[in-house]
């Protein structure tokens, strides 16, 4: 989800090894974009100080997880608030109280990944051989 009036390109350089990896899906409408993840069994966290927020730490982000990462200035639009499962900060220590988004996208990614391998996700494929295959596939032609 996107409020400005053009979307950024993802960048050339910084995330060439990962663009053809990601898939990436533009939203317009926050209400429509919560309905569909919420729809899926998606929780979706939005990042942020107010009083209901909780840490990260707190949450099971071993299901179907849609994290919200807000502007680094502005923090995450109202919409996305008010449409969001539950808000969450990464727990910090010292005066500041903030990262740098992309630090706090991997900060929260490796929560996950924490969480997931605590858990045995691993220890299996996560893909049968024929979907395995038709992914490879894909990425091939890319």
């Amino acid at each position: 989800y996107y409020t400005e009036t053009v979307f950024p390109a993802l960048g050339l350089k910084s995330s060439a090894s990962a663009r053809k990896w990601v898939e990436s899906v533009r939203h317009t409408n926050a209400g429509a974009m919560a309905d569909g993840l919420k729809a899926e069994g998606y929780q979706i966290l939005a990042t942020g100080f107010s009083e209901r927020a909780k840490p990260v730490t707190h949450y099971d982000l071993t299901g179907p997880t849609a994290v919200v990462l807000g502007n680094e200035h502005r923090g995450v639009d109202q919409e996305l608030l008010d449409v969001a499962t539950d808000e969450v900060f990464i727990p910090m220590q010292g005066m500041v109280q903030s990262l740098n988004v992309s630090v706090a996208a991997a900060v929260t990614l490796f929560e996950a990944w924490r969480q997931r391998e605590a858990k045995g996700m691993f220890d299996q494929p996560s893909y049968d051989p024929e979907e395995l295959a038709a992914l490879i596939a894909a990425w091939e032609e890319k």
